[in-house]
């Protein structure tokens, strides 16, 4: 009897989990891979010390800085639309939300430093 209730368990828990992450209401969490697009030859691996996420409750691109890095200033391009969003945000708070439609499309975000260092990325709402 116990080896049927943990079955049916395992196989029912997760179909609620599945539904949990399918209700709209929990909203879309997308995230945007970002390389290092400074022209610079590179030997190895690159340290990026940012991560962004695409939220669709928050409306917007959510980034999380590693370190202070000063100010920055963040463009989000719809390839599609030519619609180009600007922000400029201090990493020293550790964390950023950049507002924008999320109209369906293609988009490019772009980070630049101060210094010219500049990140970049690409996503598809």
């Amino acid at each position: 009897m116990k080896k049927i209730i943990s079955i049916l368990i395992a196989v029912i828990l997760p179909l609620f989990s599945l539904s949990a992450i399918a209700d709209p209401d929990y909203g879309v969490t997308l995230p945007v891979e970002i390389h290092n697009s400074t022209n610079r030859p590179t030997r190895g691996t690159v340290y990026i010390p940012l991560t962004c996420t695409y939220e669709s409750l928050s409306g917007g691109i959510v980034t999380v800085f590693a370190q202070n890095i000063g100010m920055i200033n963040i463009t989000i391009t719809n390839t599609n639309t030519g619609n180009v969003i600007n922000d400029v945000v201090d990493s020293s708070n550790g964390q950023a939300l950049t507002i924008f439609s999320g109209a369906s499309g293609n988009y490019v975000i772009d980070y630049t430093l101060l210094i010219g260092t500049t990140y970049e990325g690409d996503f598809e709402i």
